[in-house]
């Protein structure tokens, strides 16, 4: 997986989690999921790291899993 784009957003955390609402939630993902995404990604080291975790945990949420 090509994670260059996603790590380009990790510096700005708020992008990142805008561009995920987007293509994952349909823009409808739930403020506690908003949360902990942006809690998981602030104290994630590296932006390919940041871009992994955001990706990971919103693909494998439940939400995800529903909106799909």
């Amino acid at each position: 997986i090509d994670l260059n784009g996603w790590a380009a957003l990790a510096n700005s955390p708020n992008e990142l989690l805008d561009e995920l609402e987007v293509i994952f939630f349909h823009g409808q993902m739930p403020a506690e999921m908003r949360r902990i995404l942006l809690e998981a990604v602030i104290n994630t080291p590296g932006e390919r790291a940041k871009a992994q975790a955001a990706l990971y945990l919103a693909a494998s949420s439940a939400y995800y899993a529903v909106q799909r």
